[in-house]
C-alpha cells in the first residue's frame, strides 16, 4: 500500500517538473554540464611532475638512482637542489611536489652491503597527486635497490597499460559520474 501511494507521488512530481520548462532545464543541464567537467577535471593518473633531488652523496650510486628519476616518463623535470633550505623553500613554493634526499653515506652504505636510506619530502597540500608520485617513487627506488644488490646493470623502466594503453580515464570516468550525478 505504502508503496503504490510513494510511487503515485513520484510520478506525479516528476510530471509536473517536466511540464515547466524552467524545471525541465534545472533538471537536465546541471548534471550534463557537470558530467563534461567533472569527465575531463578529474583525473587518477600525476604526468609531468617536476621532482626535487637533495643529493649530498657524491657516489656512484646515488648518481645511478638519480638517471632513474631523469628517465621515469612520470616526472617532468628532476630540479636539483645544493641545500635542505633550498629544498624547503621549492616545496613551500610548490615548485615541486617531491623532494627526493639522499643522504651522505648512500653509496657507502650500498658498497657495504648495508640498507641506504632515501628520504622524500612530499607536498601534503595535494595529497592524492603526492600518494601517486610517492608510489612512483618507491617503485624506482625499490627497483634500483634490487638491481644494485643483484649486480644487474641499470635496467630502463617500461610501463604498459592493459585495456587502457593511452590511459584515459574519461572513458572510465564518465559511467562512474552518471551514477553518481543520477543519485545526487
Amino acid at each position: 500500500m505504502v508503496w503504490i501511494r510513494l510511487r503515485a507521488l513520484v510520478i506525479k512530481e516528476l510530471l509536473a517538473a517536466f511540464r515547466d520548462p524552467r524545471a525541465r532545464m534545472a533538471l537536465i543541464v546541471p548534471p550534463i554540464v557537470q558530467l563534461f567537467l567533472f569527465a575531463f577535471a578529474a583525473t587518477l593518473e600525476v604526468t609531468n611532475v617536476p621532482i626535487g633531488v637533495l643529493n649530498q652523496d657524491w657516489g656512484i650510486a646515488s648518481d645511478r638512482l638519480v638517471s632513474r628519476f631523469e628517465r621515469a616518463s612520470a616526472f617532468s623535470e628532476i630540479r636539483r637542489y645544493g641545500s635542505e633550505r633550498e629544498a624547503q623553500a621549492a616545496l613551500l613554493r610548490q615548485d615541486v611536489m617531491v623532494v627526493v634526499r639522499i643522504g651522505q653515506d648512500f653509496s657507502r652504505h650500498l658498497a657495504a652491503g648495508e640498507p641506504a636510506t632515501v628520504q622524500l619530502l612530499l607536498d601534503g597540500r595535494k595529497s592524492n597527486s603526492a600518494q601517486i608520485v610517492n608510489g612512483y617513487i618507491n617503485t624506482i627506488v625499490r627497483q634500483f635497490s634490487s638491481d644494485y644488490l643483484s649486480g644487474a646493470p641499470p635496467t630502463e623502466i617500461v610501463d604498459r597499460s592493459w585495456y587502457n594503453p593511452n590511459r584515459e580515464y574519461q572513458k572510465e570516468m564518465v559511467p562512474t559520474l552518471i551514477g553518481i550525478l543520477s543519485l545526487t
